[in-house]
């Protein structure tokens, strides 16, 4: 991931390449992008906000966040109070009602998936598995 700033209006985002090996692994990142902007919507999911396939490589710009949960509980902070642990549990269980309402299943939860911002989003991200 590289941090980008649009050059129009400066607006900063995320910027992923993702170069496939073949169709199939292609099919895969396309159906992940797809699962991504059918949820833009909502506020619990990690928003695509453009994708290219350019010179056989897919760029995906995404909103920009902070860290992952993994990354927050390692390095950051030692202990946690009962209200950020449910903050954060009740945040993720949101996202997953979400997607079960309309179908979806996500197949890979982890800390590593949910990402956080200073500002107190949590999203869901890595919509890679599901279906």
């Amino acid at each position: 991931m590289f941090k980008v700033k649009r050059k129009s209006d400066g607006f900063i985002c995320a910027l992923k390449f993702v170069e496939p090996k073949n169709e199939k692994e292609r099919n895969i990142i396309l159906n992940e992008v797809g699962l991504m902007q059918m949820c833009t919507e909502n506020n619990l999911m990690l928003k695509v906000l453009e994708a290219y396939d350019y010179k056989e490589r897919l760029w995906i710009f995404v909103e920009l966040m902070d860290d992952a949960l993994t990354s927050y509980v390692q390095n950051w902070w030692k202990s946690y109070s009962e209200n950020i642990c449910r903050y954060v549990l009740r945040r993720a269980l949101e996202a997953l009602n979400y997607l079960h309402e309309r179908n979806i299943i996500h197949r890979d939860i982890k800390s590593d998936n949910l990402l956080m911002s200073v500002n107190g989003d949590v999203k869901l991200a890595d919509f890679g598995y599901a279906v």
